[in-house]
């Protein structure tokens, strides 16, 4: 059964229209808390007038909707009270809530749970013995020489870095704060992964000395730009982090701050191994080509994943700069030999061949795409299965008559030697024979000349 926690009191919800609010005609009554324009007002003028007049309004501010199944929306029921969903405004439409999710309403924090989430899984954190004994006083010590004090950089006299976490599946963006950030199945965690297969306390992102680090305490993994890490790794911008069925990206971004006398820290070492070595770059499966005029005309987007996420923010595998596309707009994804393309319910909605997708379509051949006002192009790469099931890049040969006319298969590598190459038998058989025949008309006719003669 799904629940509310106000406050650290969690508040079962049965199924059924619940009214949230204060004053009469409530399911589920809210405290006086200060609203968002209360708390601006109180940092900068000292004034409390917002939070008093928070305190005291009344009325039925949100509605919430749990199915019989345990599903639950929220939707907005009053222009007064601000209502948001992990930061977001909610309006009218129903917003889907999900295992883990933040609300407030009218400056009032609650946090979404769903019980059925729950489950067994353990906490196993793989550590070298000397890890082991430098993490509890450094990486995880509240206040401790490795972790930056609120507001200023983990190495005195350096840019400030401000982290954040980027999901590929929905876009929702979670900054990394002072006191790190927390991924896991529990619905306190900072980042909720709802499956089975993530551990309740899964990972954590903090900022330490040489930037920002990811610590691995699960069961089942953490995997890094397609690696699975050991204990402790250092992030880097663009990074993906994959935990259990969802994927995210890493940024960091630098800003400018005062400089500070520095201060002695004490060197730690993690991993002394060298890098690995730079993976060669990803076949080209697919392209998107640009059909709109201007001078974006006829660019051109290499798909080289199964998953590719179309959209305007920066998060995305393609980024379009267009006013008219969603955030996260749509999705091509690679299924059973087959392209795929899913719209993300956005705004202004995703066109295949001039007509709108509703949920997903599959994508044969040169296929005319359209996001919100971004015209495109789809050219699939032609695919080969493989012996495993998936797919593999083949290089395209085109048949040519002579041997010189044939372009090679791959660049660097010499020409295929085929039958086609050597000299046509038949060709060279029947000009034999017409010298043959030409050599028997001319003795004729030397013979008539001599017996007229």
């Amino acid at each position: 059964m799904p629940f509310i926690n106000l406050r650290d009191t969690p508040i079962r919800l049965p199924a059924g229209q619940l009214r949230i609010g204060r004053g009469r005609g409530v399911e589920i009554s809210l405290p006086g808390a200060p609203s968002r324009a209360g708390k601006a007002a109180d940092a900068s003028q000292g004034s409390g007038a917002d939070q008093s007049e928070s305190a005291s309004r009344e009325g039925q501010f949100a509605l919430l909707v749990v199915d019989p199944s345990g599903s639950a929306t929220l939707s907005s029921l009053s222009e007064q009270a601000p209502v948001y969903v992990n930061s977001v405004p909610a309006g009218l439409e129903p917003t889907p809530l999900l295992h883990g999710d933040r609300v407030e309403i009218d400056g009032v924090e609650l946090r979404f749970s769903d019980d059925r989430q729950g489950g067994e899984t353990g906490e196993f954190p793989v550590l070298t013995p000397e890890q082991a004994a430098i993490l509890p006083a450094t990486a995880h010590a509240a206040g401790g020489a490795n972790r930056a004090p609120s507001g200023q950089s983990a190495r005195p006299g350096y840019p400030v870095k401000n982290g954040r976490l980027v999901s590929l599946v929905d876009g929702r963006e979670y900054a990394v704060g002072d006191g790190g950030l927390s991924i896991g199945r529990d619905a306190g965690c900072d980042v909720v992964v709802p499956a089975n297969s993530v551990s309740r306390r899964h990972a954590r992102i903090a900022l330490e000395i040489r930037g920002y680090t990811i610590t691995d305490s699960s069961t089942n993994g953490v995997v890094v730009s397609g690696e699975r890490i050991r204990s402790t790794r250092l992030l880097k911008r663009g990074d993906t982090v994959r935990v259990g069925p969802e994927e995210f990206r890493f940024y960091e971004e630098e800003v400018e701050s005062d400089p500070t006398p520095p201060v002695p820290v004490p060197q730690i070492r993690f991993d002394t191994s060298p890098p690995a070595p730079a993976k060669p770059k990803a076949p080209v499966l697919a392209t998107l080509v640009v059909a709109n005029s201007g001078p974006n005309h006829s660019k051109v987007f290499e798909i080289t994943s199964f998953i590719t996420h179309i959209g305007r923010g920066e998060h995305n595998d393609v980024v379009l700069a267009d006013d008219s596309v969603s955030d996260s707009h749509a999705k091509i994804q690679r299924r059973d030999n087959r392209w795929m393309l899913i719209d993300l319910d956005s705004t202004n909605g995703t066109y295949v061949d001039g007509g709108r997708l509703t949920g997903e379509t599959e994508l044969r051949g040169d296929t005319d795409v359209r996001f919100g006002g971004a015209k495109l192009v789809f050219k699939p790469a032609r695919l080969a299965k493989t012996p495993s099931g998936g797919t593999r890049v083949v290089a395209a040969l085109k048949k040519k008559n002579t041997p010189s006319d044939a372009p090679d298969a791959v660049a660097g590598e010499p020409k295929a030697v085929t039958d086609e190459d050597g000299p046509d038998e038949s060709k060279r058989s029947l000009a034999i024979l017409w010298v043959a025949l030409l050599g028997v008309l001319a003795l004729t006719l030397s013979v008539i000349l001599r017996a007229l003669w």
